[in-house]
């Protein structure tokens, strides 16, 4: 699969003002590059990526989940595993509160 580079980045300008999450699960190998240059893309233009990576094999799971975590870092967004192979990065402009049930519990 040849990913289009060109098309790669959005006018920032051209984005709608809701909020939008992104929910990516390659299923190929071939899929992998795609998915990743989309997810960096969205992250960019302030959107959510959630990345399942059940179907990847661990060395491109980490090497896909370096490269987001370095630009969530990047963007000063902020990252979490929702659970085992599953992964949720947001942009800055989201606060991400990680276990509710400590919140909860003090009301």
């Amino acid at each position: 699969m040849t990913f289009n580079y060109t098309n790669t980045f959005y006018n920032v300008a051209e984005t709608s003002s809701k909020f939008e999450i992104i929910v990516l699960k390659p299923i190929e190998d071939e899929d992998l590059e795609y998915y990743l240059m989309e997810s960096l893309t969205a992250l960019r233009v302030n959107k959510a990526v959630i990345f399942n990576f059940e179907n990847v094999d661990y060395p491109q799971a980490q090497r896909i989940l370096d490269s987001l975590a370095g630009a969530t870092y990047a963007l000063e967004g902020n990252k979490t595993c929702i659970c085992e192979k599953l992964y949720c990065f947001v942009p800055s402009i989201v606060k991400l509160q990680v276990g509710f049930h400590q919140y909860y519990k003090n009301l």
